[in-house]
């Protein structure tokens, strides 16, 4: 579906619904298409797989209508859909010991390509995920860096 919840073999991107979602969570995932023709979406997730392109591109920017965000690209990997990095309740803390958890299973266990500076435990992470291949997906984990405000 759209933005505008019409039927659309493109999709959109989106965010999993969190229950009780009160206050701002660890991690923040945004799911987005893979198109094979590479055009929109996603598709570009799997040249962060390179050492070169990662360090070459080493933000991702969000824009809202009163601020932006900068991330700092940190790693590359293609984890299980059933990967702890997918678990939305119960929500990770910032702050938490169970959040350090992810971030050394991330760094440890995942990641493909990293720029080696693991985020801390009060640094909240952007996941940018699609479908890779067979049950694995792409994913691109990124650091908030800076804010902007309007």
């Amino acid at each position: 579906r759209d933005i505008y919840g019409e039927e659309n073999s493109w999709g959109s991107i989106f965010t999993p619904y969190i229950p009780g979602g009160e206050g701002a969570d660890a991690h923040l995932i945004l799911f987005g298409h893979r198109m094979r023709d590479r055009t929109l979406g996603f598709s570009n997730l799997r040249e962060f797989l390179d050492a070169d392109y990662m360090a070459s591109h080493p933000y991702v920017y969000l824009y809202f209508p009163e601020y932006s965000q900068r991330w700092r690209v940190w790693t590359a990997c293609n984890p299980d859909f059933t990967d702890d990095i997918y678990r939305i309740v119960p929500r990770y803390e910032l702050g938490s010991a169970e959040y350090g958890e992810l971030l050394l299973h991330i760094e440890e266990d995942l990641a493909e390509v990293t720029d080696g500076e693991r985020p801390d435990v009060n640094t909240p992470i952007l996941v940018l995920s699609t479908c890779y291949q067979d049950d694995t997906r792409m994913c691109v984990i990124c650091a908030l860096d800076k804010t902007y405000e309007y």
